[in-house]
């Protein structure tokens, strides 16, 4: 048996406690897609609208002891439905200021959670699609101003932004805002693109000649593929073969498909899953998609997607897998996916692999001291119960 073989079977059969697990919060990690907008904790949004004198209907939209939401979460079916409560939001975001706190209050929570790199997205149409675009400058201003406040707090969670843009949105818009970014003073903060919003009706191979620039200039690509959306398997095979992007969000349709995933395989292409964003749409958070993909050996990685809006964590969506069928094997394998497809520098992602090792080899030596300890005194009980004298 090889010494993975044994990791693989000291994590299938860990002591599992009732409850949170810490084994997730403490599993060294990184978070590859996570909306910054999507940050917005309730209690930021109360503050959000008081700074920048927005009203929010506070009944409808923030419950300050749960998620934000006009009405529930769990009532919305539709992505248009999330996309209304989304927007009513994010209008709340309108100063470099803003966009600076939500970014360094998400890295205090991935810290929190042993999160040791976050590649955080921003959409400059954020606002909705009929909204005035964000300059860069607010947006990415913001983030830079933060870095002093950054440096101050300590924090040793490393950062980076993927700028997105909306489907809903002419293609030359979209290659405006990349000629900006490629000529800002900012654009060091900033490794890759993304496509996101509304997939119905905009297709992807639309912005191909926009994404093959932003490669050109040395910048990843990341697009998102629905579940559940009308044509999402064209979307997906669009994204592969005719953008050639590095990253895939979510995609887990690719399963109606079964013949894409030796092509994603061997062109390296990785997804971004976000569990709990699809009980949203879904019962059971697609966890046969996810574990047929982990199994295959698909580059999938485990996220949060919208960690303020829904009010869940990335530890969050760990331990939602954890208690499923998906073995702990698996998971951790996602966890080092995550740390394989970052857009990091191999060094660096070198130290993260050494971390993550070092933490299962602890813990499997903290498992080996439960279970000898158990055995000690299951063998006390039955002596006990044995003894004549007793």
């Amino acid at each position: 048996m090889s010494n993975l073989d044994l990791i693989n079977q000291a994590l299938n059969a860990r002591p599992k406690p009732e409850g949170e697990d810490p084994f997730f919060a403490k599993l060294p990690k990184c978070e590859l897609h996570v909306h910054l907008e999507g940050t917005i904790w309730p209690v930021s949004a109360i503050l959000l609208s008081g700074r920048n004198g927005i009203h929010i209907p506070i009944p409808e939209v923030v419950n300050v002891t749960g998620p934000l939401h006009l009405a529930t979460f769990k009532e919305i079916i539709e992505l248009e439905d999330f996309h209304h409560i989304y927007y009513a939001t994010t209008r709340l975001i309108q100063q470099a200021t803003d966009y600076g706190d939500l970014y360094l209050e998400y890295l205090l929570h991935a810290q929190g959670q042993n999160i040791m790199h976050v590649e955080m997205s921003f959409d400059p149409h954020a606002r909705g699609l009929d909204g005035a675009r964000i300059p860069l400058d607010t947006i990415l201003g913001g983030i830079e101003a933060a870095q002093g406040a950054r440096m101050l707090l300590d924090l040793e969670i490393s950062a980076s932004m993927i700028m997105c843009f909306s489907r809903g949105r002419p293609a030359e818009e979209a290659d405006q805002i990349l000629t900006e970014l490629l000529r800002s003073s900012y654009r060091g903060f900033v490794v890759g693109v993304g496509l996101d919003s509304r997939e119905k009706r905009y297709p992807a191979i639309e912005f191909k000649d926009v994404f093959a620039r932003a490669n050109e200039a040395g910048l990843k690509t990341a697009m998102h593929c629905d579940i559940n959306e009308i044509n999402s398997i064209g979307h997906i095979r669009q994204a592969i073969y005719d953008i050639g992007v590095d990253r895939i969000i979510h995609g887990l349709d690719i399963t109606i498909d079964p013949s894409l995933i030796p092509e994603v395989i061997e062109r390296k292409i990785s997804f971004a899953c976000c569990p709990f964003s699809y009980l949203v749409k879904v019962p059971g958070f697609k966890r046969l998609q996810i574990k047929q993909l982990l199994e295959s050996g698909v580059l999938l990685s485990i996220n949060s997607d919208y960690p303020g809006m829904y009010d869940w964590r990335l530890t969050d969506n760990f331990q939602l897998v954890g208690e499923s069928t998906i073995p702990d094997s698996e998971i951790v394998k996602a966890a080092r996916n995550s740390i394989a497809t970052a857009w990091l520098p191999e060094i660096k992602k070198q130290e993260m692999f050494d971390k993550l090792d070092r933490y299962i080899n602890d813990c499997m030596v903290e498992w080996a001291r439960e279970v000898a300890a158990q055995q000690e005194s299951d063998i006390a009980v039955e002596e006990l119960s044995t003894d004549p004298r007793v």
